[in-house]
């Protein structure tokens, strides 16, 4: 079960301690993290059974007066609500999460809104095991940081990455982080020496976090 936090405040779980007078009311927004492997479990789950069973549970406290001084009591409530997610339905959510998980990865706010969209989708096909493709549009988010930083359009690009180690913008070892995705995204040019069939998991999850260190260092 999930940790449940109030929005807005930050990562800490907290336990709201709320007196809510008679006849009175209070409206809370509460959200529990989902990581990205959770989600894409649920997903098989959509995908296997047609929806997907979400269960809420709330647990809070009347207190009430039982008549006399000093015997004031307390009523623990348990409720369990319950919701039937359909398959389409838990897709919207899952490419909803991808994209906030890309736009909130410890990125800065100045990373472009097209380079995000193109990380949040090698996210995305991550997600789904899709290692090529994420590896492919790793390579993508890379290329369109490095020309919106200023290297040469059109070129190839192992010289943009050079182009800007050049300049100063990116040093030794993030443009050798840049080398790696590039010659991971080439894989495939050439189908007599296809090796993006040997795309693992861990070849397109360290794509991503190589990917990564470049945006934050290119727009620190």
């Amino acid at each position: 079960m999930g940790s449940i936090h109030e929005v807005g405040s930050g990562d800490k779980s907290l336990l709201l301690d709320l007196k809510i007078d008679p006849e009175k009311s209070r409206s809370l927004i509460l959200y529990t993290k989902v990581d990205l492997a959770q989600a894409e479990r649920m997903r098989e789950l959509a995908e296997k059974f047609g929806t997907v069973t979400l269960l809420l549970h709330l647990y809070f406290s009347i207190l009430y007066d039982a008549g006399m001084f000093g015997n004031q009591r307390t009523y623990g409530l348990h409720p369990v609500f319950r919701f039937d997610v359909s398959k389409a339905q838990m897709q919207e959510w899952i490419d909803g999460w991808n994209s906030s998980y890309a736009r909130s990865a410890d990125l800065p706010s100045s990373v472009p809104e097209n380079v995000l969209d193109d990380y949040s989708e090698a996210v995305s096909t991550f997600n789904i095991n899709a290692y090529k493709a994420s590896v492919a549009m790793a390579r993508r988010a890379l290329q369109q940081a490095l020309e919106d930083k200023g290297a040469t359009k059109g070129s190839k690009l192992l010289d943009q990455i050079n182009e800007l180690e050049g300049k100063g913008l990116l040093s030794k070892p993030t443009s050798y982080l840049a080398q790696a995705v590039r010659a991971f995204g080439n894989y495939g040019a050439h189908p007599n020496d296809d090796l993006l069939a040997q795309i693992t998991r861990d070849d397109a999850e360290t794509a991503l976090m190589a990917v990564k260190k470049i945006l934050n260092e290119l727009y620190k």
